[in-house]
């Protein structure tokens, strides 16, 4: 059975949107047909800062967590992120705690930049 997964795509003003933000994090696809995986959802917080935690609270990525506490996302599923700074900002300990709250639910987290 393929694994469900979920691109979440994050920059923190809305002229960011000229440059290569949005196509640089969106570039999934090698990593979906590598790993087999189907695309359910792609989150996106364009324009909404991670410096103080405001994605993960009422951005697209809030919602997200919100399911994923609910059970409404499947366990198995996947996060996929560019890098860690696209889900938060903030210092270490509240950082941690949004990673370590996924992966605590069965909800992996792949970091697309290596």
């Amino acid at each position: 059975m393929q694994r469900k997964c979920y691109s979440y795509v994050r920059f923190s003003h809305k002229k960011q949107e000229l440059g290569t933000s949005f196509a640089r994090q969106s570039d999934i696809q090698h990593f979906v047909d590598k790993h087999n995986l189907i695309v359910d959802t792609t989150l996106e917080d364009l324009g909404v800062s991670a410096f103080r935690g405001k994605n993960a609270k009422q951005g697209q990525l809030g919602g997200f967590i919100d399911l994923v506490e609910s059970g409404l996302i499947e366990q198995n599923s996947i996060l996929l992120i560019e890098n860690f700074d696209r889900l938060s900002r903030q210092k270490i300990i509240k950082s941690t705690q949004i990673f370590l709250n996924l992966l605590n639910r069965d909800i992996d987290i792949a970091v697309l930049d290596t």
